[in-house]
């Protein structure tokens, strides 16, 4: 944009006139990431700035010009560097190793280490830079594949840019920048030393057969003289070429590039890549960036005086997520990072309001609302694996009156016990932020409060920073807490999600009420003067590069399922790619929203699905099994038969969380497979999804009971379905719902029984359970509503609530005794603020080791099944081992001809 279009906005906008009709508007616009400005020139463009900017509101009816078009020339400078990001193909800032690779931050074309490590990092001429050294053979490497945008040489137009600081005397034609193949030795790109190494000129060499050979051309400027300078080769449409160093045009004339295809596949970097490596340099290489087209000159002097900082702002290095929360998508709010998108958790599109930055998130504590997301091996989060970390967000939420909830949480599904928290004050009395971390073997941050309270009801930003060295600090509203908070000891976090609103364990809990904005989270400790940016100028927008394939999990709800019934598959996988499942699925793209998708599927047989992902010539695949169990009795669904398990512990086999991670096992006994709690205060918990027990329904829950060894060993067990998220081991017992209670407590044996409403003891019935004997227990359940107004303590007219009823049978006989007849569930009626108050659907079943109950694992339970619908008297299935029905596999055609 030119100065006088400029000058014509400026007016315009400053003016107390502010017409609309003719369409040519500064007035900035919220527009996805960033802010639209229509420009009033000859050709009406639209720019899109390249960061969320903040706006002061003014309180004047004009502007005054010189103000306004300082600022709007500011934003223009802004928008027009924004162009570099236009044909980028690769940028790789060789600051940083991961795994055996160094990563490229635009299109994923990570380069493969040959005979680096991160030892191999050294100071460069921006962060780190690689050391090449010729003796040890060293190289960066990529091998492309077709569809690919590299190697770059397929272009009509290019441009390859890099800091080398390379002593080209006494290096004879070796290679700083090179593409060739692996398939052919002729063709080669090189830009490289002297070949007589008797200079610090850049060598320029490009051959293949049928084209007349550019031979060793040399630079009339010598760059490689061992200190740093900028190289940059520009190829144009038409195939003209030329040298910059340091932003200037090297005098060499370099012949065009004649026609035809380049029949290359490697792109490298200190060295050349054919069959075998060769050509090593010695020196420091850095910032290699490659785009799809030629760069003027004006933009290479961009890149040598500021790099590719208008793409890649200063800011966002080390940004691992951003959420600006200002959309959904599917059921995820996305990160504009790594595609870490948050999983909406009793939140829609409604949940969004004014925020401070565009959108923000309402959290409300009653609907049990939080933004979630589950980790899986080598992702960047949750964000405390890494030694220094930055937090960031904006709040506005008043912390008193709610007691220890939470607005930033990383937790685990496996294991209860480590816990990183910010959330409102322990007791509820202030809007100080509360920390609390613990993880068994530390000492735990056990709810330090912030000096300051930014948790008043009004819009605060807050920053939590971690050091590599451990040391840790918040800062609000960017000035850093007096209060001190104790470093990070030694070890790793044994955290696996990462959580806005609540914790998200086992179960969730903990969920806060307020407006949430802008999180983003960083690898590195910001700087005070960086948290002061992102609280003045607000969070930038980085560039986003394509995610790998990765499927974060492929699962059926229910490990086996009766012949003729209905399994529902499920996936988390990378987002806006092709999704494809075998045994006649097909492809299920469309049924895959944000990477999230499910199928229903009938099984007649076991089947093993295979679930592909496909972008461009990329696959990836995983499998899972289903096993189809016969002979199950009309009317009841499978909900598990610990069968299709591993012996071990149960805790993540199947759907099976168990809240302290070790206290309940699979074991096998005479053939079988059963599950059981180890000790007492042992809670095992599975999701019924689908078949949860709506209010107001009837359903009759079956399961198995067996004993074992010693009559003398105590036995405390309990089967219950539950909407409780239970967070321990011990919370299964008196208040959790309607189910069965297997005891010897009262000294007349072990007995089944059951609670009678809330908070009552439990109580026991004859038959006594006979030792190494199955016994068939059924639980009619109805459940009925509780009182709506949980205002009162202790509430009032609470309404009948759950009912149930419990009948038991040795196996293999027909008779039921019923023990217990249309009793009050124990489900509490009300619930809490930090671990949920009661729902109307029966969400969870549980089975737990209670008080008391032995070591010896004398307990086991088996055969789990719900009613489809009402009650449900028969037998499910005949006690035992399941095998299950085989795999259907079409035979192949036999095909007979005479001969």
């Amino acid at each position: 944009m030119n100065a006088s279009a400029v000058a014509a906005c400026a007016r315009l906008v400053g003016g107390v006139s502010r017409t609309r009709g003719s369409g040519k508007m500064c007035l900035p616009q919220i527009s996805g990431p960033g802010y639209v400005f229509r420009v009033p020139d000859e050709q009406h463009r639209t720019l899109r700035m390249p960061m969320r900017l903040q706006f002061t509101r003014i309180h004047s009816s004009r502007i005054p010009f010189e103000i306004l078009l300082a600022l709007l020339t500011t934003i223009f400078s802004l928008t027009a560097q924004a162009a570099l990001k236009d044909g980028l193909v690769s940028y790789w800032p060789l600051d940083e190793v991961v795994g055996t690779k160094t990563p490229d931050l635009v299109s994923g074309y990570d380069l493969e280490l040959h005979n680096l490590t991160a030892a191999d990092l050294a100071a460069g001429k921006v962060g780190k830079a690689f050391k090449f050294e010729n003796a040890r053979a060293t190289l960066l490497k990529r091998v492309n594949s077709a569809g690919e945008q590299l190697p770059i040489n397929q272009h009509p137009a290019f441009t390859i840019s890099f800091w080398a600081n390379v002593t080209g005397t006494g290096q004879s034609d070796l290679r700083l920048f090179s593409e060739a193949s692996t398939t052919d030795n002729n063709p080669l790109f090189n830009l490289g030393t002297d070949s007589a190494g008797s200079s610090g000129k850049l060598d320029i060499f490009f051959r293949q057969s049928g084209w007349t050979t550019v031979n060793h051309i040399k630079s009339e400027g010598e760059p490689l003289d061992g200190t740093w300078h900028h190289l940059a080769f520009v190829q144009t449409a038409d195939g003209t070429r030329a040298l910059y160093i340091d932003g200037a045009k090297d005098p060499v004339e370099v012949p065009a590039k004649a026609e035809g295809t380049w029949r290359v596949n490697t792109t490298t970097i200190g060295g050349i890549l054919r069959a075998n490596p060769t050509h090593w340099v010695t020196g420091l290489i850095d910032e290699v960036v490659t785009w799809s087209r030629a760069l003027s000159e004006a933009e290479v002097q961009q890149v040598v005086k500021e790099g590719l900082n208008s793409v890649f702002p200063p800011l966002t290095k080390g940004m691992v997520a951003y959420w600006p929360l200002d959309e959904v998508l599917g059921v995820k709010t996305p990160d504009l990072v790594s595609g870490y998108d948050l999983e909406l958790a009793n939140l829609t599109a409604a949940d969004l309001v004014t925020g401070k930055v565009g959108k923000a998130f309402k959290f409300e504590n009653a609907r049990q609302t939080m933004l979630r997301r589950v980790s899986t091996a080598g992702e960047q989060l949750p964000i405390n694996q890494h030694p220094a970390l930055t937090i960031s967000f904006w709040a506005n939420v008043t912390g008193t009156g709610q007691s220890d909830l939470r607005l930033f949480s990383e937790a685990s599904l496996s294991d209860n016990n480590p816990l990183f928290n910010l959330g409102t004050s322990s007791t509820g009395a202030s809007g100080q932020l509360d920390y609390y971390f613990r993880q068994t073997g530390w000492g735990t941050v056990d709810h330090l409060k912030s000096v300051a309270e930014p948790l008043d009801g009004t819009w605060h930003h807050l920053a939590f920073v971690q050091q590599a060295d451990g040391a840790r600090a918040l800062y609000i509203d960017g000035v850093r807490d007096s209060l001190e908070i104790p470093a990070k000891e030694a070890g790793a976090w044994r955290l696996n999600t990462t959580t806005i609103g609540g914790i998200l364990r086992a179960n969730p809990t903990h969920w806060v009420s307020g407006l949430i904005d802008d999180v983003a989270l960083w690898n590195r400790a910001l700087s005070e003067a960086e948290i002061k940016s992102v609280v003045t100028g607000g969070t930038p927008v980085p560039f986003s590069k394509p995610q790998p394939l990765a499927i974060r999990s492929f699962k059926s709800d229910l490990p086996a399922t009766a012949v003729g019934d209905k399994v529902i598959l499920r996936w988390d996988v990378t987002k806006n790619v092709q999704v494809e499942i075998d045994q006649g699925i097909g492809d299920v793209t469309a049924k895959t929203v944000s990477g999230l998708g499910s199928a229903e599927v009938t099984l007649t047989s076991s089947k093993t699905f295979n679930l592909t992902l496909k972008r461009g010539t990329e696959t990836v695949s995983r499998t899972t099994t289903v096993a189809a169990i016969s002979d199950v009795a009309p009317g009841w669904t499978l909900i598990d038969n610990f069968d299709r398990y591993n012996v071990g512990l149960l805790n993540g086999q199947g759907g099976w969380a168990d809240l302290d991670a070790v206290e309940f096992s699979v074991v096998e006994f005479s053939g079988n497979k059963f599950a059981a709690p180890n000790r007492g205060g042992s809670t095992a918990v599975l999701q019924m999804g689908p078949l949860a027990v709506a209010e107001g329904q009837e359903r009759t829950l079956f399961f198995r009971a067996f004993l074992v060894g010693d009559e003398t060993e105590p036995v405390r067990g309990q089967v219950a379905l539950t909407d409780r998220p239970v967070r321990f081991g011990g919370d299964s017992g008196a208040d959790i719902g309607p189910g069965a209670v297997i005891s010897d407590e009262p000294g007349a044996g072990r007995q089944v029984g059951g609670y009678n409403g809330w908070q009552n003891p439990v109580e026991l019935f004859d038959p006594a359970l006979q030792p190494s004997t199955a016994y068939n227990i059924w639980v009619d359940i109805k459940n009925g509503p509780f009182n709506k107004d949980n205002s009162t303590t202790p509430p009032t007219n609470l309404g009948t609530g759950d009912t149930y009823s419990v009948h038991v049978a040795k196996d293999g006989t027909t008779q039921r005794t019923t023990i217990i007849a249309n009793y009050a569930a124990s489900r509490n009626p009300v619930g809490a603020a930090d671990v949920g108050f009661t729902t109307p659907q029966l969400t969870r079943l549980i089975l737990g080791g209670l008080g008391g109950h032995s070591t010896s694992t004398n307990l086991f339970f088996d055969d789990i099944y719900l009613s489809k619908t009402g009650y449900n008297t028969t037998v499910p299935r005949a006690f035992g081992f399941t095998v299950p029905v085989a795999e259907t596999v079409k035979p192949p055609t036999l095909a007979i001809k005479r001969v």
